[in-house]
């Protein structure tokens, strides 16, 4: 698949293929009860859409509810698929070439003991950056709350005030404020 901004300058737009990106989440991401939304890029101002050849769907698997194997759509197949325990993804292989092939692989990957530890150090990783950023952020935080304390001090607030103001203890104000004077 060749997304739009691939094209040479000399072919049509409505030549190319649909860039779709496909955002699978195990949380609530957006506040509808639906678990499936698409998404397209349109102008704020007047609403005119930006091109029909770019989509971002979001499958949020938390809301996937009640769901039969029976009568169900090929992404409702899909989303039981990554929802099921190994059951149900057994039932959903013997139904579908295409699930069967993912649950091979999937079957091959768990076997796989190599590529298991890699998926685990990576899995790590990534929590261990997402910890790193959350720190950061709250370091930040604390670093311009103390800013402001001393500021508001140097001002000749008073300090209750400027507890009421932070949403504060009065003693942190004060033991903060006493920490960068000596």
């Amino acid at each position: 698949m060749r997304p739009w901004f691939y094209c040479r300058v000399d072919e049509p737009i409505c030549r190319t293929n649909k860039a779709i990106q496909i955002v699978i989440t195990n949380f609530n991401l957006l506040e509808k009860p639906h678990y499936h939304s698409m998404f397209q890029l349109i102008d704020p101002e007047n609403g005119a859409l930006f091109s029909s050849h770019m989509e971002i769907h979001v499958l949020e698997l938390s809301k996937v509810k009640g769901l039969k194997l029976k009568n169900a759509t090929k992404l409702e197949q899909w989303l039981i698929f990554m929802k099921g325990d190994k059951e149900t993804k057994e039932a959903l292989a013997m139904e579908s070439l295409t699930i069967r092939d993912a649950f091979s692989e999937i079957q091959r990957l768990s076997d796989d003991t190599e590529m298991r530890k890699a998926a685990i150090a990576r899995e790590i990783h990534l929590k261990d950056q997402i910890q790193r950023e959350l720190d950061a952020k709250e370091e930040g935080k604390e670093e311009n709350i103390t800013k402001v304390i001393l500021s508001m001090h140097r001002k000749q607030y008073p300090i209750e005030e400027i507890a009421d103001v932070l949403n504060m203890p009065v003693e942190n104000v004060v033991s903060i404020i006493k920490s960068t004077i000596q």
